[in-house]
Order: structure tokens, then sequence, then C-alpha cells
């Protein structure tokens, strides 16, 4: 009878256990695994999303590039056009005896219809600087005196180098004309050397023009062009052509990608704008993937629940079987004890 008291007692003690034993596990073996892949897909769909957003980035900035590099390529192109061209030096170089001699040259050079289609189509506008004392002021042609006093000029000249492009807020242009921002490529003429006056060829690239062509390639990213000191342009609408430029110190909002740009010797950071990857956003991207797994998480546990309730069932008629096994032999060993009892009392 002991050995079955303890035998029971065991028995008892094993059957306590099982809700614990499955309790571990189901966090071993349920929610750890859950967590962990969760955990795996969502820093994976983060870093996606922060990958396509810098190959975003950088798709916009290389247009950025692209358009600005051809801009500035057109208009050296009027340059070295007009650098080349022996009649428009001969005219600069020629001493004139007279006003009216000046002028009926001065209609003839002018007349140059490639010069005047290459700056029409790229919308630009053509200024040559002399020191030819006997030339006359307008027209497109000025004394070097003229722009002696202008900020575009000193800081040309404190450059040292022989093409200069500058963005600039325009101060000089007259009492008359409202200060406004400008971009320029500014090249000396002097290319023979019997040259013997100082001639500068400027050319100023029309930035109403030139700021709407920037937010039409930037693929819907905030970007700006930036030289040493201030920004030039924002790619996403942010110019007034009659402000000052925004100084770089200024700018408020982090920079997601950067890239240097460099023009014959000029200096330019071309930057992208960073835009903060909202979960909310990368979530609703990823809607199909996250269904998925919310259906996994859901299914998993519940096909796991459903197979612990079968081993639980088969446990319990196990159990049941081995109860009513002790109960036989309790009711035998008590058929066993009766008549030795009975026999004993008597």
């Amino acid at each position: 009878m002991s050995r079955i008291r303890d035998w029971l007692k065991r028995n008892k003690q094993k059957s306590a256990a099982w809700p614990r034993n499955m309790a571990v596990l189901y966090l071993l073996f349920i929610i750890v695994p859950l967590f962990v892949t969760d955990t795996i897909v969502f820093v994976m769909l983060r870093n996606y999303n922060r990958s396509d957003r810098t190959y975003s980035y950088e798709k916009a900035a290389e247009n950025m590039e692209y358009l600005f590099g051809t801009v500035l390529d057109n208009a050296s192109s009027i340059v070295m056009n007009v650098l080349r061209n022996d009649e428009i030096d001969d005219f600069l170089e020629k001493d004139y005896d007279s006003n009216i001699d000046y002028y009926q040259n001065y209609r003839q050079v002018t007349n140059n219809k490639f010069l005047r289609a290459l700056c029409s189509v790229n919308n630009a506008s053509l200024e040559i600087y002399t020191d030819n004392p006997t030339i006359i002021n307008g027209g497109g042609i000025y004394s070097i005196d003229r722009a002696g006093g202008s900020g575009w000029y000193k800081d040309y000249i404190e450059s040292e180098q022989s093409t200069y492009v500058k963005f600039y807020y325009d101060k000089d242009s007259g009492p008359v004309t409202k200060p406004r921002r400008r971009l320029m490529v500014v090249k000396r003429m002097n290319y023979y050397p019997r040259d013997k006056y100082e001639k500068i060829c400027r050319v100023l690239i029309d930035y109403g023009e030139f700021i709407r062509s920037m937010e039409s390639v930037s693929s819907g990213e905030s970007g700006f062009i930036a030289d040493e000191e201030k920004i030039c342009v924002f790619s996403d609408g942010n110019n007034n052509i009659y402000d000052d430029f925004v100084p770089l110190g200024e700018l408020k909002r982090k920079t997601g990608y950067s890239k240097k740009f460099t023009y014959s010797g000029t200096d330019f950071t071309i930057s992208i704008i960073d835009k903060p990857g909202s979960f909310t956003e990368t979530m609703w991207q990823n809607r199909y993937l996250l269904l998925l797994m919310l259906a996994v998480n859901a299914v998993f546990p519940i096909f796991f629940a459903r197979l612990t309730q079968t081993v639980q069932r088969g446990k319990l008629k196990e159990q049941e079987m081995d109860i009513a096994r002790q109960q036989a032999e309790l009711l035998a060993l008590h058929s066993q004890i009766n008549p030795h009892f009975l026999f004993n009392a008597l």
C-alpha cells in the first residue's frame, strides 16, 4: 500500500509540472522565434527604405549636376565663340576716329546672326568689357571702368582665374533696376599675343529659367546648390529672384546626401535635404508583407495550441487509464486482504 501511495504521488507531481513545461516550450519555440523573426523583418524593411532613399538622393543629385554642368557648358560655348571670333577681336582692338566710325563698325559686328542665335537658345545675355578708350558704352559693349566698382568684377580679379563662375546678388545694376540674383560665366579675351587692350567677356545666364529647369529635374527631392558661403539655388521652389541668397550657415534642415562639383576651378556642393523616413509610411509601403507576417503570427500559435491540446488530451487519457489500472490493482489487493483479515479475526 505504501508503494502504491508513493507511485500515485510521483504521477501527481508529474501531472502538475506538465503546464509549467508547456509554458517553457511555448516561450522558447513560439514567442522567441516569432519575436526574432519579426525584428529581423522590421530591420530589413528599415534598411531597404534607407537604401531606397539614398538611391533617390543620388539620382536627384546627379540630375542637378548634369543640368548645372549643361547650363555652364552652354555659357562657356558662347564665351569661346566670342573669344575665337577674329571679327570681334579686330573690332575691340581698333582705335576709332569718331563716334560715327565706331557706330558703323559696331553695327557690322553685332549683326552676327550665329552669335545672337546662340545667346537666345541658351537663355543668356552677352556683355563685353574693354579698356579701349575709343569705344562707346552701350549695346552689350562697355568700358572696364564701368565694371571696376562692381562686386562681381572685384571677385573675378581676386579669384585670379581665367574662367570664373559666380552666383551673386546684383546691387550695382542701377537705380531703376531692382537688385536680383544672377549667375555668370566670365573669361578674359586676350587670346592673341598682339592684343593691346584688356578685354573681358561675361555671359549672364537667365536665373529664372535656370531655377525652373532645376525644379523640373529634382525628381521630387528637396536639394540645393551652394558655394563656400551661400545657397545659390534650391530645387524645391524656395527661390525668389529678388531676395538675397541664404547664407549656408543658416540652413536648418539636415542634408541626406552631398557631392562636390567643380567647374573651371570653382567649387560647388550639390546637396539633397534628408527626408525623415516615416514609420507609418514604411509600413504602408510594405503592407502586404506585414499582413503575411500577421497571418503567420496569428496562425502559428493557434496551430501550436491545437497541437498542445491534442497532446494534453492524449496525456489525460493515459492518466485516466493509469488511474483505472491502479483502481483495479487496489480492488485486487482488497480482495486478497479481506479473507486473511477475516481468518485472523476468527
